[in-house]
């Protein structure tokens, strides 16, 4: 093909070229171009579409950020980081779990309490609030106003006997020559068992009786029984002075004085 013939050939096609490079740039740029065409060992350079010469042109496809057709570098991110932690920091609660202070430990405290240092402090209860000191051997248990209940000690005393408390009970013993003839230690040993003088045909009388007292009962003729003890009478005399004595009568009680002696039977003790 000659010169003349070949540069008719590309003036024809170029513009088809152009033409399609514009519509290619205009829906996405894809870079189309035309190269140089070598012709009998002659280079003709091609237009391209701004019209100069021997001219390559090739356009980047680019798209806005966030376009999911945009390539590059891809993106690295490295491990993750955390700040550490704040630890929160409370002041020690009146109330909650480990210094709950609304319930007294005991009866001369009063609730709510104060949490203070992780220990609940309770104020005291008024004094002389009922209270119980947990022991059985005191009484009239009351709160002192300074958070300390006491009592007093349960007296023990009972006639003609001695003793303290056990485990909330008097634990006594008689004192000689009483007896307690009853069971009773409560009211203490009431009888002088064996004793000159202490009883009459009433009971005990240990001022002007003139019988003998003992514990239990008897049949016996000159025994009189008053429950728990008995009397036994007998020929007792007592001498007052000089030729002057005083018998015991059938009642138990003293005849008036008389003169006398007693002889053998001076403040003789009454057989059981």
């Amino acid at each position: 093909m000659s010169r003349a013939a070949l540069a008719l050939s590309l003036s024809t096609l170029l513009p088809v070229f152009a033409c399609a490079a514009g519509e290619e740039s205009s829906s996405g740029n894809l870079g189309v171009s035309v190269t140089n065409i070598t012709v009998d060992g002659a280079s003709t350079g091609a237009q391209d579409d701004t019209g100069s010469p021997g001219t390559t042109t090739t356009t980047a496809a680019t798209t806005e950020p966030g376009d999911p057709t945009t390539t590059g570098a891809p993106t690295t991110s490295g491990p993750a980081t955390t700040e550490p932690a704040t630890t929160a920091t409370t002041e020690p609660a009146t109330t909650g779990p480990g210094c709950a202070c609304d319930l007294a430990p005991d009866d001369c405290h009063t609730a709510p309490g104060e949490c203070v240092d992780g220990e609940c402090v309770y104020p005291p209860a008024p004094a002389e609030s009922a209270c119980d000191d947990g022991d059985a051997c005191t009484e009239g248990d009351a709160c002192d106003g300074a958070g300390t209940c006491e009592g007093a000690l349960k007296s023990c005393d009972a006639p003609h006997a001695t003793g303290d408390c056990q485990d909330g009970a008097c634990q006594l013993s008689c004192v000689a020559p009483y007896e307690d003839c009853d069971g009773d230690l409560d009211n203490g040993c009431e009888v002088p068992v064996g004793v000159a003088n202490q009883c009459d045909v009433n009971g005990l009388n240990a001022k002007g009786g003139c019988w003998t007292a003992y514990c239990g009962s008897s049949n016996t003729a000159n025994a009189t029984n008053f429950g728990s003890f008995y009397c036994s009478d007998c020929a007792t005399c007592n001498p007052l002075g000089a030729n002057l004595v005083q018998w015991c009568n059938d009642t138990g009680n003293w005849y008036d004085p008389g003169a006398g002696g007693c002889g053998a039977y001076s403040m003789l003790v009454c057989a059981p």
